[in-house]
């Protein structure tokens, strides 16, 4: 459910924040402002487990946007994306 993706991206996020921000991402958080996710193809429990690609979209003085792509692991890397946020 869309919840649960909310969440897989969030625990996505933190390791992927923690190279430039430090460990201090986990205690000083940030303010998630907007979360847009497409459900491009449905995800089963066979799937499993899921791998997130991330990168950074845009980088602007005050903030900055992370894109996301979630295939299963066992997807070819070129296959399209599950889910695009």
């Amino acid at each position: 459910n869309h919840a649960t993706m909310v969440t897989i991206l969030e625990e996505a996020r933190i390791p992927f924040l923690t190279e430039p921000f430090g460990d201090e991402i986990t205690t000083i958080g940030l303010l998630i402002a907007e979360v847009n996710i497409a459900y491009k193809a449905q995800r089963r429990l066979v799937d499993s487990p899921l791998q997130v690609t991330m990168w950074s979209k845009r980088v602007r003085a005050v903030d900055f946007t992370v894109g996301y792509e979630v295939r299963s692991v066992g997807a070819p890397p070129d296959s399209k994306p599950a889910v695009i946020a």
